[in-house]
């Protein structure tokens, strides 16, 4: 449905809703660029969802640095929100499992 939606007009919000739906099914490459879409659509004003989403799935893909960059650029926006700080914790962690070996 949202690929139908999307077919007739760029929308932030239908990218990233498909995002979360490529999260749950593990297809993180594609998370990945729905969310991107949707942070780029949104401006200066940002897409929280979709900076999280952006980070999660970058965090899927091992991305870490990216992870990390999206947690901030939403951090910067909505310094306060449980989900992104705990997004940036996670790629935080991840990084120094990775630099532990255990990655």
């Amino acid at each position: 449905a949202y690929s139908v939606a999307l077919s007739f007009f760029d929308d932030g919000v239908l990218y990233s809703n498909r995002a979360e739906c490529y999260l749950k099914l593990r297809r993180s490459l594609e998370a990945k660029l729905d969310a991107q879409k949707a942070v780029g659509l949104a401006g200066e004003a940002g897409n929280k969802k979709a900076s999280l989403r952006l980070g999660r799935a970058c965090l899927q893909l091992g991305e870490l640095q990216q992870a990390a960059n999206a947690a901030k650029a939403g951090l910067e926006l909505w310094p306060e929100d449980p989900a992104l700080r705990q997004l940036a914790i996670d790629a935080e962690n991840a990084r120094r499992q990775r630099l532990r070996g255990e990655g």
